[in-house]
């Protein structure tokens, strides 16, 4: 029988790969390490039902294609063929989102990183301050996020604005929502 893919090798060397990029700390007893968190993120399907938002899980799957060009060789076929098969899941969507965003305004990756999980108010669910309770909350905000449930103006997503009525985030892309959200931010 074949091993579910989030429990194999190649799985949790690229998610800890994926994690280097947005995390400086990753020892779980830390109050500065997230990766419960991004374990989470890194099992959910992103949903990309909003028109166009099939580009940013490209990006997410795109990060695999980076993973594999360097380290393809050390895996089965069919290990690999599995990862890059599959949909993009929040991590990724995140991570990519994350570089895109720091593209538009040199914040630094793990900057904006921190910033989606700060205006996601997912900042307080370091490893070191988790308790059983907070796994269904954490599950929540991530639905919440996942399947466009926060208010028009974006609080309850990645970019909650502020100032001039926009249209409805709910139902706007996330690279729309980004733009807007620097707009507002880099004044």
């Amino acid at each position: 029988m074949r091993q579910a893919l989030e429990d194999r090798r190649i799985s949790q060397d690229y998610f800890r790969w994926l994690c280097d990029k947005v995390m400086i700390e990753q020892d779980t007893d830390s109050a500065s390490s997230y990766m419960f968190l991004a374990d989470r993120m890194y099992r959910i399907r992103f949903n990309d039902n909003v028109p166009n938002d099939r580009n940013r899980a490209a990006d997410g799957v795109q990060l695999r294609h980076d993973f594999l060009q360097e380290y393809a060789t050390n895996y089965e076929q069919l290990e690999v063929a599995d990862l890059l098969y599959s949909g993009a899941n929040v991590l990724e969507v995140l991570i990519g989102l994350a570089q895109r965003a720091d593209f538009e305004w040199n914040l630094g990756v793990m900057n904006w990183f921190g910033k989606f999980l700060q205006n996601l108010k997912l900042n307080c669910y370091a490893d070191s301050e988790i308790e059983p309770g907070d796994i269904n909350r954490i599950g929540r905000i991530l639905s919440k996020f996942n399947e466009r449930r926060y208010v028009p103006s974006g609080r309850g997503g990645l970019f909650p604005l502020k100032g001039r009525e926009w249209e409805d985030q709910r139902s706007t892309e996330l690279w729309y929502q980004l733009s807007h959200y620097i707009e507002e931010n880099r004044r």
